[in-house]
C-alpha cells in the first residue's frame, strides 16, 4: 500500500493536477526546446498544476486546457536550506547554510511541520514512497513553472507519469495554486496516520539529517571577529570555517561573570600594586553565594 498522499490506483489513460512525472530523454527533449533551464539536474520530476477538470480528453482527444503547467520538483533539502537562508539571524549561517543557531533550529522545526502538512502557499510536499520507486523525500516548488502546448505534448507527458496524488491532496493542491480565500482539508500526519511523538522525531530527524545545530552562535561570531577580520571570515572555505568554529569555546554564565568582574575590578584600578587579580578570581569563584547565583 502505499502513502496516503498517494493513490493506490494510477490512471494510465489521462493527465491529473498533482500528477508526478518523472524526468526522462523524452521530457529532456521536450524541455530543451522550450525551456531549457529546466533541464537542470536539480529537476529530476515535475508535478502537474493545471486542473484536472481542464486536462480531460473531450471531441477529438484534445483536452480543454491549450497548455499544461508544470512544476519542478526539488529534494526536501533544498527547500530546507532556502528556509534556513531567510531565517539566518548570524553571517555564519549565511556563509555555512548546513549551520543554524539553535533558536533558529525551532523556526525550521515549525517550518517542517507546515511543510507536512502542505501549509505554505510556494511549496508541496511529497513524501518519499519506495514502492512506488520515489526513494527521496522532496518538494514542489508551486512558482517555478513552466507551460507546454497541450496537444503537442499530452500523450508525451502522460508517459512520464508515475505517481497520482489522492483525490484530496489534488484538491489541497489546486488550493495552493488557485490561491483560494478557503482552506481545503486535507487528512493531516498526526493523529490520523502517526501520533505526535512520532511525527516530532520525523521532523527532528529531518533537522539532523540536513543541519548541525550549534547553540549560540552569534556569540562565537563576535568571538571569530577578535581574531579575524569579517573579510577574513569572508574568503574562508566552509570547512575551514567550520574547523574553527568547533574549536571556539563559548563561557558559560558564571566565566561570563567572572571575565566581566576582571574586567571591572581591573578598569577600576581597585587593587594595590601588586595583588594577584588571578588569586582574587579564584576566591570569588569557590564562593558559595556567588556560584548558587550563578547556577
Amino acid at each position: 500500500m502505499s502513502h496516503f498522499t498517494y493513490s493506490d490506483n494510477i490512471d494510465t489513460a489521462s493527465l491529473k493536477q498533482g500528477d508526478v512525472l518523472k524526468k526522462s530523454e523524452l521530457l529532456t527533449s521536450i524541455i530543451s526546446a522550450v525551456h531549457p533551464y529546466f533541464n537542470s539536474s536539480n529537476y529530476q520530476y515535475f508535478i502537474i498544476l493545471t486542473q484536472s477538470c481542464d486536462l480531460v480528453k473531450r471531441t477529438g482527444s484534445k483536452c480543454k486546457s491549450k497548455y499544461i503547467t508544470i512544476a519542478a520538483i526539488r529534494s526536501l533539502s533544498d527547500a530546507l536550506i532556502r528556509e534556513a537562508e531567510d531565517i539566518a539571524t548570524t553571517k555564519i549561517e549565511r556563509k555555512v547554510t548546513q549551520l543554524i543557531d539553535e533558536k533558529n533550529s525551532t523556526k525550521i522545526s515549525e517550518f517542517l511541520v507546515r511543510l507536512f502538512n502542505n501549509n505554505i502557499p510556494d511549496y508541496f510536499y511529497l513524501h518519499h514512497d519506495v514502492s512506488l520507486d520515489f526513494v527521496e523525500p522532496s518538494v514542489a516548488f508551486l512558482r517555478v513553472s513552466i507551460a507546454l502546448k497541450s496537444d503537442l505534448h499530452y500523450d508525451d507527458l502522460l508517459k512520464c507519469k508515475v505517481l497520482e496524488l489522492d483525490e484530496n491532496f489534488q484538491a489541497k493542491l489546486g488550493w495552493l495554486v488557485g490561491n483560494l480565500y478557503s482552506r481545503v482539508g486535507t487528512v493531516d500526519w498526526v493523529p490520523n496516520n502517526i501520533d505526535q511523538p512520532a511525527f516530532n522525531k520525523m521532523v527532528k530527524n529531518q533537522i539532523k539529517a540536513f543541519f548541525q545545530v550549534l547553540p549560540n552562535l552569534s556569540e562565537i561570531q563576535k568571538l571569530l571577529e577578535k581574531d579575524h577580520t569579517s573579510e577574513a571570515i569572508e574568503a574562508m572555505s566552509n570547512e575551514e570555517l567550520l574547523k574553527i568554529i568547533r574549536n571556539v569555546k563559548v563561557p558559560n554564565r558564571k566565566e561570563k561573570i567572572l571575565l566581566r568582574l576582571a574586567d571591572l575590578i581591573t578598569e577600576s584600578k581597585a587593587l594595590k600594586e601588586g595583588y594577584d587579580l588571578q588569586k582574587l578570581l579564584s576566591q570569588i569563584k569557590r564562593d558559595p553565594t556567588f556560584t548558587s547565583l550563578t547556577k
